[in-house]
């Protein structure tokens, strides 16, 4: 699996992807983020790549998309977070996430946290998330899709 920021010439690949009803309760179909970031220059839309197909998508924010997450300057905000319909199950999801990490090592090597939020009813993706080194923060509040679980991960290079 390879990460990559978005492109132009990766179009074709969003209009592909297909997300459930269900997933779209909990998260924002890459299409939406991708139009959001050509707008703001603090979202950078990511594709996760498996054998030449898209499997997972998430965007990486920066700045006032943080603010009801932390204070810390060197943060940065995982979000959008998500699995094509065609590939769950697969592992990808977990994958991604644990390349997340050399991602922005290797591209934003000033950031020193990854902070996301996850609805609390969705009991998948917080165990996915713990899995792969995220903790819950005590925070909390009200999101477009129910209450949200502040989660985080401290980067040690």
């Amino acid at each position: 699996m390879e990460l990559y920021l978005y492109r132009d010439s990766m179009a074709q690949h969003i209009k592909d992807y297909l997300l459930s009803d269900e997933q779209l309760q909990f998260t924002t179909h890459p299409n939406d983020a991708i139009k959001r970031s050509q707008t703001d220059d603090d979202i950078r839309p990511i594709l996760a790549f498996h054998n030449e197909q898209l499997v997972t998508f998430f965007s990486l924010y920066t700045n006032a998309h943080l603010k009801k997450y932390t204070t810390n300057p060197q943060a940065i905000l995982l979000g959008s977070f998500s699995t094509a319909l065609l590939h769950q199950g697969c592992g990808y999801a977990k994958d991604a996430l644990q390349l997340v990490n050399s991602f922005i090592q290797d591209n934003m090597p000033s950031i020193t946290e990854i902070y996301l939020g996850v609805n609390t009813a969705n009991i998948a993706a917080q165990t996915l998330y713990n899995t792969c080194g995220y903790h819950a923060t005590g925070g909390r509040f009200e999101g477009r899709f129910g209450e949200v679980t502040i989660m985080k991960q401290t980067l040690y290079y």
